[in-house]
């Protein structure tokens, strides 16, 4: 896969999340920069981009989970995640 190929990945699961989340009235920003990185982090050359729905598990719908939890969080809120 080239790197362009990977960003598409990132941005499909990222989607697909929001797509999951969409009733919890949560959403994730989908930014050129959180693709970009979960797409170098999420790619190894022996597993191509099979660790990606780890990276995403762990780097973002951590995330998400936790605003979901936290006292201050507001109906309709866009996490924006930074990595």
């Amino acid at each position: 896969l080239n790197e362009g190929h990977l960003r598409d990945v990132a941005r499909l699961m990222l989607i697909e999340l929001n797509k999951r989340i969409e009733d919890k009235e949560i959403s994730v920003a989908i930014t050129p920069k959180l693709i970009s990185s979960l797409a170098n982090l999420g790619y190894h050359p022996e597993k191509g981009a099979r660790e990606m729905r780890r990276v995403i598990s762990e780097k973002v719908e951590d995330i998400v989970a936790s605003r979901l939890l936290a006292p201050d969080f507001k109906k309709g809120e866009v996490v924006n995640i930074e990595i």
